[in-house]
């Protein structure tokens, strides 16, 4: 379970990674997606954009994220 105010803490974190990526600072925009989930490990953002992010270099964990989020809500078609 995530803790008080980690929520918050974790888009935080999300949203400085969409800008690191923005930026083309993969590695940054990893990293940061990683800490969202750390904080926040139900967090759909945190999770989707590191699945994103992860998939030219790393497809197999980028799948694990993927088939989670779909296990959290099978009915998600975002």
């Amino acid at each position: 379970a995530a803790r008080p105010g980690a929520a918050d803490q974790a888009q935080g974190r999300v949203w400085h990674g969409r800008v690191a990526e923005h930026a083309r600072d993969h590695a940054l925009a990893v990293a940061k997606f990683r800490e969202a989930l750390e904080l926040d490990p139900g967090s759909y953002d945190a999770r989707l954009y590191l699945a994103l992010a992860l998939g030219p270099d790393a497809p197999a964990e980028s799948v694990h994220h993927l088939e989670q989020l779909r296990a959290a809500d099978p009915g998600d078609r975002r």
